[in-house]
């Protein structure tokens, strides 16, 4: 990463046995691994840190699981509370509408669980003073680029075979890699790694999968993911899933750490 908060505290609330709490905290540990994590189940607890216990930190996640499960009274007591501190709401799989339906957090705050790690990378580059933040008024398509940030074309020793069921979506998985510089071929045994899109099945292509060479790793890309499905893909061979929203900011990136190739510059 870029940036990272070296020896900083970011807190972290929601239930601690979640599904979803685990892949947060998984995020957490890629996108800063110098940090440390203060965890609260609920923000009645937090609240209480930061008042009783003098908690100070840059960075704070509240990971909302259910609709409806936070009170603005508690939000509005939290915010003020730690003014200076950026929080995150992060909603899971049953709250990606809530942006559009609730006001109980701004929307600038909030990000869906799939966009945490592109979304986390953008929030330590402001915190680093590398980037301007993103206002707590900011609108929906501010938002969506903030979460999901351009990033540079860059150069890639890569072969990648790249496999889906729609025509379509494999002719823009192909677009992309040859745009960062990736050799896009047609068999898996000339590949350093190999993209399947895992909708509509794409997942099942099992000659592939099982027959190709071990040293070939797969990366999946998914219109939703979710905890479940990617400990799923894993348990099939795949090395990560990487939602179709964030694949400009992050395909690259996972391929470049699953190959472990130098990159041309």
């Amino acid at each position: 990463m870029g940036s990272s908060i070296n020896g900083s505290t970011i807190v972290v609330i929601g239930p601690p046995n979640d599904l979803e709490m685990a892949e947060l905290l998984t995020a957490l540990e890629s996108e800063c691994p110098d940090h440390s994590v203060l965890a609260y189940s609920c923000l009645r607890d937090a609240i209480d840190g930061f008042e009783k216990d003098g908690v100070v930190c840059d960075l704070g996640l509240v990971l909302h699981t259910v609709p409806g499960e936070h009170q603005s009274i508690e939000v509005l007591h939290l915010l003020s509370t730690a003014p200076l501190t950026r929080w995150l709401v992060v909603n899971g799989v049953w709250c990606e509408s809530v942006a559009r339906t609730e006001t109980t957090w701004p929307l600038a705050f909030q990000v869906p669980l799939r966009l945490l790690h592109s979304r986390l990378a953008s929030e330590l580059a402001v915190i680093a003073g590398e980037k301007t933040a993103l206002a707590a008024t900011a609108g929906r398509d501010e938002a969506f680029e903030f979460n999901v940030p351009a990033v540079p074309i860059e150069g890639c020793t890569r072969r990648v075979a790249v496999r889906s069921p729609d025509p379509a979506m494999a002719n823009s998985l192909s677009d992309l890699l040859a745009q960062r510089g990736a050799e896009v071929v047609g068999s898996v045994t000339e590949a350093d790694a190999m993209v399947v899109d895992v909708d509509n099945g794409g997942d099942r292509i099992p000659t592939e999968l099982q027959d190709r060479p071990s040293r070939i790793p797969v990366i999946g890309v998914q219109s939703m993911t979710t905890f479940e499905r990617t400990q799923e893909l894993k348990a099939k061979g795949f090395a990560a899933v990487v939602p179709k929203l964030a694949m400009d900011h992050r395909l690259l990136e996972v391929i470049l750490a699953v190959t472990q190739k130098p990159t041309l510059t």
